[in-house]
């Protein structure tokens, strides 16, 4: 929805301040407990809300919306009620999920103005799946990286990554020119990406050739040239950051500083000249540079400095036994962070840290393999980029959930034109119900704010006063376009096939022994009812039957009558002056005053008034009749407006620490420790965690970010043997 809003007031609003309005950009990071998972395992994981200036923790969006991505659409959707920028959720992978790769997206209503999400590749195998007994293509395939193209530039000094799948053990490699001389050389081991440098030559046509520890060898296809172009150098000094542009020489170029989508700093330069920037008056761990000749821009690379917090783990051991009570202790600034103790697979993944985190979140597309390219691989897509420099906008199509949950949406007619003017509801029924009104804006358009509940219902769209027939066009809450992204399930090879199948043995037991997610309770208040203070309240079994509902108000309901074959709050129950129309609600969806009487009253179980005026949002009306069914769930009647479904919010999992199982009960756990919100003071931190019957590698993992909005990653693996 197109609401003009003003991005200063807005700022004011949310508390940030006027010289800091590039504050509004939020971001997401996500740690989960693992990115593999087999059939009948559980996906846990705590989600961080951040400003994207300062990464500190934001207040700004109260509610997360997460979906896991398969090729065929969206396997999971869930809303998560964010606390002080921290949510936590959970998804059990049941055997009806196909096997394949995924992506984890998340993101805040108010980010979607911006076209940003979190990405994550999750992959997924289901072992009672057929195709899973043959092998995937395991043909040696190497993948390029090149800054912020996909081209080499000619004359210049090109630093290359390269990235080997589906190989063995190291491999040599050598770059042969068009006369099969070697121009440049490196060596890699599969999974693991290597640097090298290279000075190509216009018009000249490279190759790859890798040999491996065997005497092996295979050719491959390298980056072409491209005659002319940019290139940014740089490298870290004792004390500040050196910047080389490479490109044409005696041409004036344009150096910028770009940090948080805005542009820092920008200084005029020569190619080859190194410019000096004080590390210390750097804006950030994060930011990217660009070049610009001519007002296009020609050159762009990413700069992430060191994280100068080294997390150290005190008392934990290279090697355990199994069913052995262990801790470690971990020093901690004051902040919020997740913890995860989780066996590793062998299968190499993209991961992402809260260290890097914001260099995530600046890519387009983050879940490249790495921000890797493939050639020849019909798959492959244009190389990754940095997200160009944005301006504030004068407009936004989505406000944030700062408070309450919104739903914003369309109002047109049975001809198919849009309504303006006009007073509409959205009701919650149940036992707690909700109703609240808007009117439609010149454009037809609804917005509506109410607050968010924990499981899934319906809700109800109405037109007030008014029973002809109108099309409700509600906004979708969760994507619905995503990404491109590669899902192709990746190479099984028999290793890995092995540990598929230890996996899927191992959780079958551990579903069968353990109930290891229990929930918490809300993490809101009590409920905050609506409506309490009624006039008059009458259950129906306590006094006499009639065949009618009319009846009921005419023999023995106060404050009630029938007038004009429609109920009515009698004169005498409220003051003169009142002149608004009442409501009348069945289990809490509004509904004709006249065509409820038709309604068989046995199904009713009570009648509640209020005679008083209340107001619902910008209407006003004088009285209200509460009608409510035995179940809350109208019981068969039909009223008029139109029902759509309503996914709640998510409840939070449980943090859990594995306990050393006793006697003959097998314990076959490969989580042995989750703890998705930890809220800490700062300080020594001593996590106890118990080892299970499963052996093999596991790896502790601590994410996070302080109360001054440092990101804080470390990691460490162990045996169980």
């Amino acid at each position: 929805m197109k609401l003009r809003i003003l991005i200063i007031l807005w700022s004011f609003a949310t508390g940030a301040v006027a010289q800091d309005l590039k504050n509004i950009y939020e971001r997401v990071f996500i740690h989960p407990n693992a990115q593999e998972f087999v059939a009948g395992e559980t996906l846990r994981f705590s989600a961080y809300t951040l400003s994207h200036v300062s990464g500190q923790l934001a207040d700004l969006s109260k509610i997360l919306y997460v979906q896991l991505v398969g090729e065929e659409g969206p396997v999971f959707e869930q809303k998560l009620r964010v606390v002080n920028g921290q949510a936590a959720g959970a998804f059990f992978v049941n055997s009806l999920v196909p096997s394949g790769r995924y992506q984890l997206v998340a993101y805040t209503r108010w980010m979607r103005n911006f076209d940003h999400v979190f990405q994550l590749p999750v992959t997924i195998i289901n072992p009672f799946e057929t195709k899973l007994d043959r092998a995937a293509d395991s043909v040696l395939r190497i993948m390029y990286h090149l800054g912020n193209d996909s081209m080499l530039v000619a004359g210049i000094e090109n630093q290359v990554a390269c990235y080997l799948i589906n190989g063995e053990g190291h491999y040599q490699g050598k770059v042969l020119d068009d006369g099969g001389e070697v121009v440049a050389s490196f060596q890699t081991p599969t999974g693991t990406s290597t640097d090298f440098n290279i000075i190509p030559e216009a018009g000249t046509q490279y190759r790859v050739v890798l040999e491996d520890e065997a005497g092996n060898f295979s050719f491959h296809k390298f980056l072409p040239v491209r005659p002319t172009g940019y290139r940014i150098r740089w490298e870290v000094g004792e004390s500040d950051l050196l910047i080389t542009a490479l490109g044409p020489e005696e041409k004036l170029v344009r150096l910028e500083i770009v940090f948080a989508d805005q542009v820092w700093r920008s200084v005029e330069i020569y190619p080859g000249q190194t410019t000096r920037i004080p590390i210390h008056s750097l804006p950030s761990e994060f930011f990217h540079l660009q070049l610009i000749d001519a007002e296009h821009l020609v050159a762009v690379s990413p700069v992430m400095l060191q994280n100068s917090t080294y997390l150290a783990f005190k008392g934990l051991q290279k090697q355990y036994r199994p069913r052995e009570l262990n801790s470690f202790e971990v020093d901690l600034p004051k902040g919020q962070y997740s913890i995860s103790i989780h066996q590793k697979s062998i299968q190499p993944n993209v991961k992402v840290r809260a260290t890097e985190s914001r260099f995530w979140s600046a890519l387009k597309d983050p879940l490249k393999r790495g921000h890797f390219t493939i050639l020849g691989d019909s798959s492959a897509r244009a190389l990754s980029t940095i997200r160009k420099v944005m301006t504030l906008p004068k407009q936004v199509s989505y406000l944030p959930e700062s408070r309450h949950e919104l739903l914003s949406g369309t109002l047109k007619d049975a001809s198919g034109q849009l309504v303006a003017d006009t007073e509409i509801a959205i009701a919650f029924p149940g036992e707690d119900p909700q109703v609240k009104t808007v009117f439609t804006d010149p454009d037809g358009r609804f917005l509506f704010h109410f607050r968010p509940g924990m499981r899934n219902s319906t809700y109800h769209l109405s037109v007030l006063h008014d029973e002809k027939t109108y099309q409700f066009v509600p906004d979708e809450k969760f994507l619905s376009e995503f990404p491109v992204f590669d899902y192709s399930l990746p190479s099984i090879d028999s290793l890995w096939l092995m540990e598929i199948r230890d996996r899927s043995i191992n959780t079958q037991i551990d579903n069968a022994f353990y109930i290891q997610d229990t929930v918490l309770s809300d993490l809101s208040s009590m409920p905050n009812r609506q409506f309490s203070q009624w006039k008059f309240e009458y259950r129906l079994d306590d006094y006499q039957r009639f065949p009618e509902l009319r009846e009921y108000f005419v023999e023995y309901i106060l404050g009630v009558g029938i007038r004009n074959q429609a109920i009515e709050i009698r004169p005498e129950y409220y003051r003169p002056k009142f002149r608004n129309q009442q409501l009348i609600l069945l289990d809490g969806v509004p509904v004709s005053p006249s065509g409820i009487l038709s309604m068989d009253p046995y199904l009713i179980e009570q009648v509640k008034v209020i005679t008083n005026r209340l107001y619902l949002g910008p209407s006003a009306f004088d009285g209200l009749v509460m009608i409510n069914t035995y179940d809350g769930d109208l019981a068969g009647f039909e009223p008029p407006g139109v029902s759509y479904p309503y996914i709640g919010m998510s409840p939070e999992p449980r943090s859990f620490q594995g306990s050393v199982t006793q006697g003959n009960r097998p314990d076959r756990r490969v989580q042995l420790y989750w703890n998705p919100r930890l809220v800490w003071d700062g300080g020594k931190l001593s996590v106890p965690f118990g080892t299970s019957d499963v052996k093999g590698r596991y790896e502790v993992r601590v994410e996070g970010f302080s109360h001054d909005g440092e990101a804080l990653s470390a990691s460490q693996e162990f045996e169980v043997e």
